[in-house]
Parts: structure tokens; sequence; C-alpha cells
């Protein structure tokens, strides 16, 4: 529910086609699906387990590379170009870096990510047509 980079994404390339969109290809992170991570949150709290933990979908990319996977996933046409975030400024700053690793979930034996392109697919096989009709309306 309500609005993220992929909705975003998706909503612009669906009702504005031949305009070119840029999407930053300098900063990088781990796309997390919320339901993994919910469901992540539920496992250490029942395993009692505790300490710091990260918890993030497995492998990395950047903005682009994300926007990119997600509409080819969707079947979706676009017009998209990458930029530098010098090229995109925006109010916020943005880390260059933001990937994560489980390495705590992992040497416990409890962590439940799988790479994020896995997780990626799952969440468009899931939501694919709410998804298209939330961002035509």
């Amino acid at each position: 529910h309500g609005n993220n980079f992929l909705k975003t994404m998706l909503r612009l390339s669906l009702q504005q086609p031949d305009k070119q969109l840029t999407v930053v290809n300098d900063q990088f992170g781990s796309p997390t699906w919320s339901k993994t991570l919910a469901a992540q949150i539920i496992v250490i709290i029942k395993k009692e387990a505790q300490g710091v933990f990260h918890a993030s979908s497995e492998g990395h990319c950047c903005w682009y590379e994300l926007a990119m996977a997600f509409l080819k996933e969707m079947g979706v046409d676009h017009n998209i170009e990458p930029c530098t975030s010098d090229e995109y400024p925006t109010p916020t700053e943005r880390p260059v870096n933001s990937i994560l690793e489980n390495q705590h979930l992992k040497n416990i034996n409890l962590n439940l990510f799988e790479n994020w392109r896995d997780e990626l697919s799952g969440f468009v096989k899931e939501y694919k047509n709410l998804l298209i009709e939330e961002a035509v309306s």
C-alpha cells in the first residue's frame, strides 16, 4: 500500500510511455520485500534471538538496475536511462552504498532472505494485476 519507487516507475512508464525517465545508477542497496522482512522478524521473535540484525534481501543493485528488472518482470515497455546522482539532485542526500549483510542471521541459521531478483519475481507474481490496475487509475 502507498507509494514507493517501483510503483512510481510503473505509473510513469504506463501513463507517459514516451517520456524519458532518468534513474540513478551510482547508489547501491539491497531491495527488500516487506513480506519477507515481516516473516524474518517473526522468526527472530519466535526463536527469541538476540542481538543486532541486518535484514535485507541477498545481493545488491543500483536504483536503475532495480527499475529495469521490475519493469521487465512486469512486461511493461519503458524509456529509462541511467544517470549519476550529480545529474539527478534531490533535497534528500542518499548514501552511495546502503548494502547490508545478514551475517548475524546467517551465523544463527535463521536467514530467510533470497536474492533480491527472486523476491522481486515473487512480488510481481503476487501483485502484478493489482499494481497495473492501481497505476492506470
